[in-house]
This record gives C-alpha cells, structure tokens and sequence, in this order.
C-alpha cells in the first residue's frame, strides 16, 4: 500500500475518533425539565392539532387541542421521571409531521426547549425549534 494512502486512512481513523465524541456516541444525555409546544394556525380556519411526545422507550399519549383561525396556543408538558423526550409528532387535517428535539443528547445541564406546531404558511405541517432550550432562572 503507497504510503499516501497509509496516511490518509490512519488521518480518516483519527478524524472519525476526534468527530465521535462531537456527534453524541456515548455521551451523558440532557434532562429534560419542561417542553413547550406552541400550537400555530396560520389558516382563516379552526384546525384540531394532535401530537404525541416521543421518547427513546416509545410513543406516548396522543392529545389533541382546537385551535383558532390565525392564533397560537402553548402547551407546557413536564416530562416524567427517568422520562428523556427525544421528538414531538403531529398531525393536522391528516398530514403528519415529526420535529426532534435539537441539544438534548450530550447536554450537561437542565433544558427546556420550546416547538412550534405550525400549520398555514405551508401545505404541510412543520415543527420549528424556536429556542437554544436553555431553561428560564425565574
């Protein structure tokens, strides 16, 4: 084998090492202390949003909110314990959307991410993480 090619595997080897701890393989996961799903009908009519917290054991309980035309609505949910909630999935008018919750895996301190549910100013459905999931100090 040239020695070029030598070097650059072992460089590859190195650089997948050096990445792996940045990408979360075998890090501590964040806490989640309370998740914010903001509900926004963007539409000139109601529309019934449900949605489902997902966590790495499964799916939970489906709840479902009427939604005015043009406003929003949040919903505050504080996981269980050892509960780790991992994406939100939805569904308005029967079109389906899923938003993963970004910065819980590898965080060392409590979170509390915040979601935007929209459904309006697109065909579909879409889920927007809106804040750095830092939790309030008040």
């Amino acid at each position: 084998m040239p020695a070029t090619r030598r070097r650059f595997l072992a460089g590859s080897s190195t650089a997948v090492g050096l990445l792996g701890g940045c990408a979360g393989l075998g890090g501590q996961s964040g806490r989640v202390e309370e998740l914010t799903i903001e509900l926004g009908n963007g539409t000139d009519e109601r529309h019934a949003f449900r949605f489902a917290v997902e966590t790495a054991e499964g799916l939970g309980e489906w709840e479902s909110h009427e939604v005015p035309p043009g406003t929003k609505e949040s919903v505050v949910r504080d996981p269980a314990a050892g509960e780790s909630p991992v994406a939100v999935r939805g569904t308005v008018d029967g079109k389906s959307a899923r938003g993963r919750l970004l910065g819980v895996e590898n965080a060392d301190r409590d979170l509390c991410p915040r979601l935007l549910f929209e459904y309006g100013r697109t065909d579909e459905p879409v889920f927007l993480q809106y804040s750095d999931a830092e939790c309030d100090e008040s």
